[in-house]
């Protein structure tokens, strides 16, 4: 299809070009040879009027056209994408759809595995692709190529839509054999053991949730072990003298197979809104409203 003489395939090209900046990227995220891709560049550069990538050493920069058109462009591409994904009405019964979201392995394990279960029940063909909750898939959100966000509404990304899906408290787990600590611990006695802890996406940010709220209150901990997730804590936790800050949801899960105990914490520890985040370019898709209300009846029995 054509549309002031461009043809509208073209659009896809350029949209993926000017977010990769790059030939053989794009190439790839397209699953097309670099070749053809390098031939609808040109085609779009002679429609345009406009070099639209220039390179500059090994890189491709975007001319001053290019960096104007970028959103109007990613806006264009999902409103066609909403539109093709329009059905009167969305039969789970008959769905082979995949929805994706970014999750942490926390949210996974004790919320997403029961939203599997329920799909698995009502929409056997339906699939549920989940990606670590990073900074590079909370991009990939925001363009549109991720279904849902499933995150802290302290971390929800600003201008989208979402709703709460369930609260959550922190609680301590220690190894059963560790007789430093009994089934209570006071704020003294827990800054005096040593911690397993989390950093999640190694950025510049806090290594965890719960360490912003310890950083307000000025207490530091001495960690014995920094793993690169929440479900690793309890089998860092077994068998020694740590201590782990965990959700609750987690912490019950992880007692279930492992010589763990819970640890009540006889002082104020952080709780955490879990918000589920769709794109505001499928509000209006039905398989996505019924994905949706699927996570909230879950949620809801959760």
């Amino acid at each position: 299809m054509r549309l002031n003489r461009l043809d509208l395939n073209l659009l896809v090209a350029l949209d993926v070009l000017l977010h990769e900046q790059s030939v053989a990227r794009a190439a790839e995220r397209l699953n097309l040879t670099q070749p053809a891709v390098s031939n609808s560049l040109a085609k779009l550069r002679t429609h345009f009027e406009d070099d639209l990538l220039v390179r500059v050493g090994r890189r491709m920069q975007p001319t001053d056209l290019a960096i104007r058109m970028q959103e109007p462009v990613r806006r264009a591409i999902l409103e066609l994408q909403s539109i093709t994904e329009l059905r009167a009405e969305f039969d789970p019964s008959e769905s082979s759809r995949e929805f994706t979201i970014a999750a942490s392995d926390y949210a996974s394990v004790t919320f997403l595995s029961k939203v599997t279960c329920r799909l698995h029940d009502v929409s056997a063909g339906t699939r549920l692709r989940i990606l670590p909750l990073t900074n590079a898939s909370i991009a990939l959100f925001e363009r549109g190529e991720i279904d849902f966000l499933l995150l802290p509404d302290t971390s929800s990304v600003e201008n989208q839509p979402g709703q709460t899906i369930f609260n959550e408290i922190y609680t301590c787990l220690a190894s059963r054999a560790n007789r430093k600590v009994g089934s209570k611990i006071s704020l003294d006695e827990y800054r005096d053991q040593t911690h397993v802890a989390a950093a999640i996406d190694r950025t510049e940010r806090p290594l965890s949730y719960e360490e912003v709220y310890f950083a307000s209150k000025g207490i530091s901990r001495n960690m014995a072990v920094v793993t690169h997730s929440f479900t690793q804590i309890p089998y860092f936790v077994v068998g020694t003298n740590h201590l782990g800050t965990v959700h609750r949801r987690l912490a019950e899960e992880a007692c279930k197979s492992l010589p763990l105990k819970i640890v009540e914490p006889d002082f104020e520890l952080p709780g955490v809104t879990l918000k589920l985040q769709w794109h505001e370019a499928r509000a209006n898709d039905a398989a996505n409203r019924w994905a949706r209300d699927v996570f909230v009846e879950v949620a809801s029995k959760h």
